[in-house]
């Protein structure tokens, strides 16, 4: 093959290449971040529903517990093995009988850490690795 044909075929090849592949990177990296969106609403809906659920702990109504149970299956759906091995420890939990709030805090603690790193907040430069003493989510005063 003659030199001045090859170089065409291989410039041809790159003009359709190239942009193909731009656009599929593009298009993964846009599901990824749609993806993302998805799972922070989800857990944004659950930790409220869990909040109502804890202030109002003596007025709960059946509605509040019916949303609480959509919202935890709602982030099964969504969420990563770290984080629904971190539900499934705080729905544990709160099924016993005798809570204290410092015991609370352990399994809620690992729940938002699991959630962190799942949307990918954990990764950024400066956070070498974030561990539960780091961010303690205090449940009630």
């Amino acid at each position: 093959m003659d030199t001045p044909i090859f170089v065409s075929v291989i410039s041809a090849a790159a003009i359709i290449v190239a942009p193909s592949l731009s656009f599929f990177l593009t298009k993964k990296k846009e599901r990824e971040d749609e993806w993302r969106k998805r799972k922070f609403e989800h857990y944004r809906e659950y930790l409220e529903a869990l909040n109502n659920s804890v202030m109002k702990e003596d007025e709960r109504t059946p509605a509040d517990n019916i949303r609480l149970a959509q919202c935890t299956h709602a982030v099964k759906l969504v969420a990563s093995k770290n984080v629904i091995d971190a539900l499934v420890t705080l729905l544990r939990y709160a099924g016993e009988e005798k809570q204290t709030l410092a015991s609370a805090n352990e399994p809620l603690d690992k729940l938002m850490l699991a959630m962190r790193s799942d949307l990918g907040v954990s990764k950024i430069w400066f956070l070498k690795k974030e561990e539960p003493k780091t961010f303690l989510f205090i449940t009630r005063p």
